[in-house]
């Protein structure tokens, strides 16, 4: 018998993204500076990415500097793709 029989299984890409931050407090400092530091790292299973953004009511964002994607002028992070275990981080001040 030369029959075969070829069973796959197709399923979509997933990635767990977690978001962690470390800041200083800029609380009851009128016109003071403060830098807060998210952390984003992929869980897996697969890589992934997409875009980050904070709404900022309280403060203006004055920079934005990140590890890797990009960062328009109103603060948005486009993250790179980022494998199983990796991390990238932005720096807002």
């Amino acid at each position: 018998d030369d029959d075969a029989s070829l069973f796959v299984t197709v399923r979509e890409p997933t990635a767990d993204l977690s978001v962690s931050t470390f800041g200083t407090s800029i609380a009851g400092t009128q016109g003071g500076v403060g830098t807060v530091t998210y952390y984003v790292t992929n869980n897996g299973p697969d890589a992934g990415g997409g875009t980050f953004g904070l709404v900022f009511n309280f403060f203006p964002v004055l920079d934005a500097a990140a590890s890797g994607g990009s960062v328009d002028a109103g603060g948005v992070w486009t993250l790179p793709v980022l494998a199983p275990g990796e991390t990238a981080l932005i720096t807002y001040t």
